[in-house]
């Protein structure tokens, strides 16, 4: 392990693994296949980044989503780690290139989603690199009990097996419940392995439930009580903007975060809040996955979320750096109303799905038959207001589209534009002879993005048109204008989310619907809610409730949830109420009447003084005492 150490050193500046994760490193590096469940925050990235550098090959990593692959990308580059993420959207002449650097090149880590490993590019390389081992992240997914199931999760095995060469694994996740452990090591088939979880306690943090008919003035008590950073979570996109207008008319610094946002926006608002800048960041669940940001002070919903898993990793992302932070839910009676009919809505009747796959193929002018391997932005909310469908039913007629096949959502399919100069030096020479006007266009894309005319290179607009002293649009147009003279390959900016289309579009009464899997996701999913539900209303100890939940028996309460500070309290008026009672009736017995007014004086304290005063009501309604001219006698 000092090998391993020394590279968490130079490349992570870290003296040591945190134990979990030193034993899942160990395991990987002794050839086996293991499980690790590291709450969220426990460095589950490094149990595979650091043995990927140790080992001979290529470390495969399947991601759910392309923004956290692309942001754990990024970070291994700027340790001068060569790594790479291939998903859906990107064009095949650039995952061509990639694909051949994992072949022939240095490559470390391959970042891939799990709908890209069964596409016959990947598979055709396949049997040519040499894999040390493959990482499944966000390994829940796997599971039709889990909170995130991914069909395309369960078919990862058979899709990186060779003939009956299969490759190490790694399974890592944060949130797993027993059943889904269990879905998890079968799926993957791994019988001989080694699970190791790390303690899911957070002793620093404290579990709050707060019943608010103002959950706004609530909110603003909270962040007033508690400083430092903070996140707030809403379920509605127009709700984070709003809610942080609000906020900073109650003068509190607060930006907004949605999938809705363009990438430009997106990325300003995360490094506003990131950066200090701005105390709150008011989001949906799209914010959060791949941050880490140690001095986040409270995490608040504002809304109720419908799984215990889903809570559980978005109220893990206070009090990173181990000091005290607050995870607090504030609900009205009617929220849990609403979650029961938010349930009922996320799996509609078959009947209304082929509506939505109908409307859908009207809404892109997608014929019947058309449309295989293709992307196609797609703006949920317009779709909704045009074909008059309720959003929450139509995402959940979405969800179980792409569970059964026939559609992918790529919520965060958002990439820069890039292009490529398919001609020869000289046919471009000639083409800027004969056209002067595209002259400085080109002249510019040779000058500023060195390789266009061995690959596709990113290409940054603003910039660029900023350099050229003309407008976005006219730079847009001249890149097309180039594109349609077949000098460059061009492929401009997606920032709307995409519809992708595995199979060609059907005719709704061809769609074939696996039956008994909707009904298990269901059922699955109710589960889920009641748990949450039964979280919100038990008596227990909050963290001894989540610890439960994943199958982390607690034995001792955590003393700092506000069921146990109720129940301390609760236990702290018992023992006040006896001594109180004791000294009244020794001061009274031992008097010839003794003036309120002198009681007052003695149990100073809003709360003593009224512990004081339900103990006289006490001795008075059992007749020790009696009340004379504001004076108390005793009646023995």
């Amino acid at each position: 392990m000092n090998q391993a150490k020394d590279i968490l050193k130079k490349y992570w500046g870290y003296d040591a693994f945190r134990p979990t994760q030193e034993a899942v490193v160990q395991s990987v590096l002794e050839g086996k296949d293991c499980m690790a469940l590291l709450p969220t925050g426990g460095g589950k990235s490094l149990c595979y980044q650091v043995p990927a550098l140790m080992m001979d090959g290529l470390c495969i990593v399947v991601s759910p989503l392309i923004a956290l692959m692309r942001d754990q990308v990024s970070s291994l580059r700027k340790r001068n780690i060569i790594a790479y993420a291939i998903y859906s959207g990107m064009p095949n002449v650039e995952v061509d290139r990639i694909l051949d650097n994992c072949i022939y090149g240095k490559v470390k880590l391959l970042y891939l989603s799990p709908e890209r490993l069964s596409t016959p590019m990947f598979q055709e390389r396949l049997g040519r690199m040499k894999i040390s081992f493959v990482a499944v992240d966000e390994a829940h997914c796997i599971s039709q009990w889990g909170h995130d199931f991914r069909p395309a999760y369960r078919s990862i095995e058979s899709a990186l097996t060779r003939d009956g060469n299969r490759p190490q694994f790694l399974a890592v996740t944060a949130t797993a419940t027993p059943q889904v452990q269990k879905d998890i090591l079968d799926s993957l088939s791994l019988k001989e392995v080694q699970v190791h979880q790390a303690a899911m306690d957070r002793p620093n943090l404290s579990y709050v439930v707060r019943k608010e008919a103002d959950k706004l003035s609530a909110c603003y008590t909270i962040l007033n009580k508690v400083g430092g950073q903070a996140i707030i979570y809403v379920r509605n996109r127009r709700r984070t903007k709003s809610l942080a207008l609000r906020l900073r008319d109650m003068k509190i610094p607060a930006v907004y975060y949605h999938a809705g946002l363009s990438a430009e926006d997106r990325k300003k608002m995360q490094d506003h809040w990131f950066e200090g800048k701005s105390r709150v960041i008011v989001c949906t669940n799209a914010f959060g996955m791949g941050i880490d940001k140690g001095d986040v002070r409270v995490v608040i919903h504002m809304d109720l979320p419908d799984s215990p898993e889903a809570y559980f990793q978005e109220a893990g992302r206070a009090g990173r750096d181990g000091e005290r932070a607050y995870a607090v839910i504030l609900y009205k009676e009617e929220d849990i109303q609403g979650l029961v009919e938010n349930h009922q809505k996320r799996f509609p009747p078959v009947k209304y799905v082929k509506r939505i796959y109908t409307a859908i193929g009207s809404y892109l002018q997608l014929a019947t038959g058309s449309g295989l391997n293709e992307h196609f932005s797609f703006d949920i909310g317009d779709f909704c207001r045009k074909f008059d469908f309720d959003i929450l039913e139509a995402i959940g007629a979405l969800n179980f589209l792409e569970m059964q096949g026939y559609l992918e959502i790529q919520e965060h399919a958002l990439r820069a534009s890039s292009f490529q100069i398919v001609q020869s030096k000289e046919a471009v020479y000639h083409y800027q002879v004969q056209h002067r006007k595209m002259d400085g266009l080109l002249n510019a894309l040779l000058r500023l993005h060195d390789g266009a005319f061995h690959q596709l290179v990113k290409v940054k607009e603003k910039q660029l048109s900023s350099f050229l002293n003309i407008s976005e649009q006219e730079l847009k147009r001249g890149m097309e204008h180039l594109q349609q003279a077949e000098l460059i390959d061009y492929h401009p900016r997606k920032e709307k989310p995409q519809l992708f289309f595995p199979v060609a579009r059907l005719a709704a009464e061809n769609l074939l619907f696996d039956m008994k899997s909707k009904r298990h996701l269901e059922e699955a999913a109710k589960s889920r809610m009641e748990q949450m539900i039964s979280y919100l209303e038990g008596e227990a100890c909050r963290s001894r409730f989540m610890q439960s939940y994943f199958g982390a028996e607690k034995d001792v309460d955590c003393g700092i949830c506000d069921r146990c500070i109720a129940g301390l309290h609760d236990k702290n008026q018992k023992t006040n109420y006896k001594e109180i009672e004791s000294e009244l009736i020794e001061m009274v017995r031992s008097g010839r009447g003794v003036d309120v007014a002198v009681i007052k004086g003695k149990y100073v304290g809003v709360h003593r003084y009224a512990l004081a005063r339900n103990v006289i009501k006490d001795l008075l309604d059992e007749e020790w005492f009696s009340i004379k001219n504001g004076k108390l006698y005793w009646n023995g």
